[in-house]
């Protein structure tokens, strides 16, 4: 099964927890921010300990999260049917300050793009993330699902 998120992070995040299993101790950076040196200190530990996956276990693997960043609640949305160039506008224009990430974002919209064609073709099940008070994630279901049906 495809998995498509509209964002970087919420790809992240679910190709962490697909990845993780019941019981398994988490890694990765622990922050506290405010309060005291002794409160922060006493936060670090407690962090420390409870840092156990106490999630399911999710079907699938990292490799069927593929994220879509198009920023649809931003700009102009006309060109959609005929190529993503307006949109590359846009990742420009948000993360043109970060060198490359506009074109790492690029070329991983075109690989979920070809996935999503793949996914079409062979009736692969395809998962939608999407929350309903998010602009951004409601236009790309929205965009998704006119793309998947014709």
């Amino acid at each position: 099964m495809i998995e498509i998120t509209f964002s970087q992070s919420a790809a992240g995040g679910l190709k962490l927890a697909k990845s993780s299993k019941p019981g398994q101790k988490s890694q990765g950076p622990i922050g506290v921010i405010g309060g005291t040196a002794q409160q922060r200190r006493q936060a670090l530990r407690q962090a420390r300990k409870l840092r156990v996956w106490t999630g399911v276990e999710m079907e699938g693997g990292r490799q069927d999260v593929c994220p879509l960043t198009l920023a649809l609640d931003i700009g102009p949305l006309a060109d959609l049917d005929t190529g993503m160039e307006g949109r590359q506008t846009v990742l420009q224009t948000l993360f043109g300050d970060f060198s490359g990430v506009p074109e790492e974002i690029r070329q991983e919209n075109e690989r979920t793009l070809a996935r999503l064609n793949e996914a079409a073709e062979s009736a692969e099940p395809v998962r939608i993330w999407a929350c309903e008070s998010s602009l951004d994630e409601l236009c790309g279901l929205y965009y998704l699902c006119h793309r998947l049906s014709g």
